[in-house]
């Protein structure tokens, strides 16, 4: 059974973190287009909730990756996630910031070989189809390539510059962190408590950025929040799939309850009507209710039997 007190102050104190630094580096009312030229500069305050706040979340739950690596855990928390963070200020540079797409897709995909490296779905055989892999072990790494690419493209698009609305931002990035947050809810519920224990701090530091994004009316700080949740659902449904008990048909609801709302309300350039919002956050809920409820029960079954 998991600590959920110990939960609980490791999302509060990564959340903290990201409140206290946003607040204190972020200018207010800096709803700007993507290509001002202040953005790169922007982009970069923003890691620094993230770089002091994940840490932080980590320690309070004790959650000490080994070196070397031995466990995609491991590979996630020591690599790629500090992949992640290079891509992200080499993206807020000058000199690249107009190749971040495609350096954010790059590194989105590099994701699946170091969380999948030297695990039993890559076995390398000597019949192995290409660089030694077997064929499921070529099928998984497609699959999960498919799946972070098309999130990361997800992200993209809904930051863009030219179809970007500050209310339409606020309400993907709630509906992402919401996703997120349930699908490490639903990996622990599944009997992996530290793949989804490990989730909580960067959720509670994307949580407290976003407060501080929306009460500073920052749009970068609401981009750079709707990338990295959908960055970190990425990871946890392939940490979730590949190694915890998460389904295949789980794994698509969930990305279902990302992907939908967004669809739903990109229509419209203004942000879309009430009617069409609310719809969009009713798709997202009962996308997560139909994963998530069925996980509490069979938790509890599992429970009662282990009790009696």
């Amino acid at each position: 059974m998991p600590d959920l007190w110990l939960l609980t102050f490791s999302f509060g104190g990564a959340m903290l973190c990201a409140v206290v630094v946003c607040a204190a580096v972020l200018p207010r009312n800096s709803v700007a287009p993507l290509e001002s030229s202040s953005i790169p500069s922007l982009q970069r305050r923003v890691l620094l909730g993230l770089i002091i706040g994940i840490p932080v979340g980590l320690v309070m739950q004790r959650l000490v990756p080994a070196w070397p690596p031995v466990s995609a855990l491991d590979r996630w928390l020591l690599i790629g996630l500090p992949l992640l963070i290079v891509t992200e200020l080499a993206c807020s540079t000058q000199l690249l910031y107009a190749w971040g797409g495609w350096l954010r897709l790059a590194a989105s995909v590099l994701l699946v070989p170091v969380v999948l490296f030297g695990s039993v779905h890559l076995q390398v055989q000597s019949e192995g189809v290409l660089f030694g892999l077997t064929a499921n072990g070529l099928v998984a790494v497609i699959k999960a390539m498919i799946v972070t690419a098309a999130l990361n493209a997800f992200s993209q698009r809904v930051s863009n510059g030219e179809s970007w609305n500050h209310g339409r931002g606020i309400l993907i990035a709630c509906t992402s962190l919401l996703t997120l947050q349930i699908t490490a809810n639903v990996v622990m519920l599944g009997g992996w408590v530290g793949g989804g224990a490990s989730v909580l701090p960067l959720t509670g530091v994307l949580t407290g950025m976003l407060l501080v994004a929306v009460m500073w009316r920052n749009s970068s700080a609401i981009q750079s929040t709707i990338r990295w949740a959908n960055w970190a659902l990425a990871v946890t449904l392939l940490l979730g799939y590949y190694f915890g008990r998460l389904t295949a048909p789980q794994s698509v609801l969930l990305m279902g309850a990302v992907l939908v709302p967004g669809l739903l309300v990109s229509g419209s350039k203004n942000g879309g009507s009430r009617r069409r919002c609310g719809l969009a956050l009713f798709a997202c809920i009962l996308l997560l209710a139909v994963v998530l409820i069925p996980s509490v029960l069979e938790f509890q079954k599992r429970m009662s039997i282990l009790l009696s």
